[in-house]
């Protein structure tokens, strides 16, 4: 079995379905967790959030 969809953007959707909020769900995928783990934990930017197709900007924090 083959999908298309990738897995943070399945566990994005299935995560909103939950009622997390896009910018907390976010650093619950796999690219989130290790964004988070490079010092990238600061508000990220949703560009773009379809079911689709997700575009997140994660950003250092402000200092």
């Amino acid at each position: 079995m083959h999908s298309s969809e990738s897995v943070n953007l399945n566990l994005l959707n299935k995560f909103i379905k939950d009622k997390i909020k896009a910018k907390e769900a976010v650093f619950d995928t796999p690219t989130g967790i290790l964004s988070k783990r490079n010092g990238f934990s600061g508000i990220p930017e949703i560009i773009k959030q379809t079911e689709e197709e997700v575009i997140v900007l994660f950003k250092k924090p402000i200092k």
